[in-house]
């Protein structure tokens, strides 16, 4: 809440912001990441007109989220937000009921779970059953279903099983009497809707602006440089030259610096019919990991 009115406090100020807030005042999800945005860019010296028309000459056509002007070349921005899959809220479920049930039975120490694909809720008693009686700081095989390892510190590397496709995470913790204990269960998952939310943003942009689409993946399993090749590759000499960029949010806690950070990656377009100044994309990419 205290970040959300730092935020408000940064853009009230802004050209177009009275329409934001009724927005807002609904709880529109959307309404909060173009706040972020236009906070964001506020923090990097300029003065977003928010709301702004595709075409300023022409009454009621279509509008985007942000408008800013870099080195005299106006650039349009348009966020979206990629929402978790019914199948990603399903096995986020049962892998939460797994980590749970491990943690009962966890005496100390951290426990990490790598399933090889998404928790069934008629596995779990195995992976359970696996994991009881675990060597320290070993990678033990659990047939068919993954790999475990029991730590009594999770902040030390160690051994892990090949990381090929992004994973849902999902973290149970207690501290009992001054003990911690930990269980972190990971499982992979695919998601190809990033590059299809950003395309269905192309419509909204114009044809002769420099224009940048902003993508929350917060929701989407997968590190943000495995997310960024999907994207790179609707960016072709006939296809997608509207964008001038695509920029990847993805906001996490991390426990060891105590706060929400923004991870930030930037995907320029080489095709784009109209570029975007290379000094407003080295801006935001300088916003990775840091709080928004």
């Amino acid at each position: 809440m205290l970040r959300l009115g730092r935020r408000v406090a940064r853009v009230a100020d802004l050209q177009g912001f009275a329409d934001l807030v009724p927005r807002l005042e609904r709880g529109e999800q959307g309404a909060f990441l173009e706040l972020l945005l236009a906070a964001a860019l506020v923090s990097l010296g300029f003065q977003p007109v928010l709301e702004p028309r595709v075409d300023p000459f022409k009454i009621g056509g279509r509008r985007n989220d942000a408008l800013i002007h870099v080195d005299g070349v106006p650039v349009f921005f348009e966020a979206t937000r990629a929402e978790q899959s019914d199948e990603g809220t399903r096995s986020q479920s049962v892998a939460k009921s797994l980590g749970d049930t491990l943690l009962a039975e966890l005496d100390q120490g951290a426990l990490l779970i790598w399933l090889s694909a998404a928790p069934q809720e008629d596995a779990l008693d195995l992976i359970v059953a696996a994991c009881k009686n675990l060597p320290l700081d070993k990678l033990v095989e659990i047939p068919g279903l993954g790999h475990a390892r029991k730590t009594l510190d999770a902040t030390v590397p160690g051994e892990e099983p090949p990381d090929s496709l992004p994973s849902y995470v999902v973290g149970c913790a207690r501290v009992d009497n001054g003990i911690s204990r930990t269980v972190t269960v990971r499982h992979p998952a695919r998601d190809l809707r990033v590059p299809g939310l950003m395309e269905n943003k192309s419509v909204q942009m114009g044809t002769r602006n420099a224009n940048v689409v902003v993508i929350d993946v917060s929701m989407v399993p997968g590190r943000l440089e495995n997310l960024a090749p999907q994207i790179a590759l609707r960016f072709q000499p006939r296809l997608n030259r509207r964008f001038g960029a695509a920029v990847l949010i993805k906001t996490a806690f991390f426990a060891d610096k105590m706060t929400t950070l923004a991870q930030v990656h930037v995907v320029p377009n080489s095709h784009a019919s109209v570029p975007v100044p290379g000094r407003i994309l080295q801006q935001l990419a300088d916003l990775n990991m840091q709080p928004l």
